[in-house]
């Protein structure tokens, strides 16, 4: 039992910070190259704190419009407050930020990046691991086309 939870945390490994996620990359990359024919994937996402809506199905959507009908009947007197609050949050903005996430075999690894830290972090992500990890790419062979002379 204490084995296979032990094989779990080694495939999600929580939020790392930028250091701790580019050691784990470098793990990954070596790894990569050990067996054969396994990829890193790295993905990167601009996010500024807020999630979205989910999608809704059409009955959804139908009782929804029912359902915002009848509130806004009865939220008529509360809009001076809900102007008031939307005042306040846009004071407050939240800083956004950048999600970093890099997938081999089953192992996972996620970084969360702020917007002022973000550069230095591309910087030593893209210039000092991704440039001397991919050293094995192989050249792609293309035929050369011939002049036709007439």
């Amino acid at each position: 039992m204490l084995l296979a939870l032990q094989n779990f945390s080694a495939k999600m490994i929580d939020r790392l910070t930028p250091n701790d996620f580019l050691t784990e990359l470098r793990r990954m990359f070596d790894s990569s190259k050990l067996s054969d024919g396994s990829n890193v994937t790295i993905m990167m996402k601009h996010h500024d704190g807020r999630d979205g809506e989910k999608p809704k199905t059409w009955k959804a959507k139908k009782h929804a419009a029912k359902v915002k009908k009848r509130e806004a009947k009865k939220n008529e007197a509360k809009k001076d407050e809900a102007k008031k609050d939307e005042a306040t949050k846009d004071e407050v903005k939240k800083e956004s930020f950048c999600l970093f996430r890099a997938r081999f075999k089953k192992q996972k690894i996620r970084c969360q990046v702020g917007q002022n830290e973000s550069a230095e972090f591309r910087i030593t992500l893209f210039r000092h691991i991704l440039l001397a990890k991919m050293d094995s790419l192989k050249a792609q062979n293309t035929p050369r086309l011939r002049r036709l002379t007439v």
